[in-house]
């Protein structure tokens, strides 16, 4: 878990934010609110290597959503969409808007169920 620990304190350097040790070593699910940011993470494995993925969102950013693997590779995993694409063609538009809406619910479906 060494990688994961460096990748995540040195992504959130720059704030004064670290993965506290006593979750890394009971391997624990938690959150931090700090410097604007809200992280939650939690770990995991996928019977080869164990990971760590975390959701952060801060209000001057756009979210981040991570798999950190114990040897060290990432995987950038689906946010919510800050912005959508839009049309002048009405029809084009309210699909746009749909298509929007519709991953939006679905990720926070999926996210609120991944880390309640």
């Amino acid at each position: 878990m060494d990688n994961v620990v460096a990748y995540f304190n040195r992504y959130f350097a720059n704030w004064g934010i670290e993965l506290p040790a006593e979750a890394v070593a009971n391997r624990q699910r938690g959150r931090i609110t700090q410097a604007g940011w809200s992280i939650q993470w939690l770990f995991g494995s996928d019977g080869v290597d164990e990971y760590l993925d975390f959701y952060a969102t801060h209000r001057m950013s756009n979210d981040r959503h991570e798999r950190i693997f114990a040897d060290g590779r990432t995987e950038a995993l689906e946010t919510q969409r800050e912005m959508r694409r839009a049309s002048s063609d009405p029809e084009e538009d309210a699909r746009l808007e749909e298509e929007y809406y519709e991953h939006n619910r679905r990720v926070s479906r999926e996210l609120s169920a991944k880390f309640q």
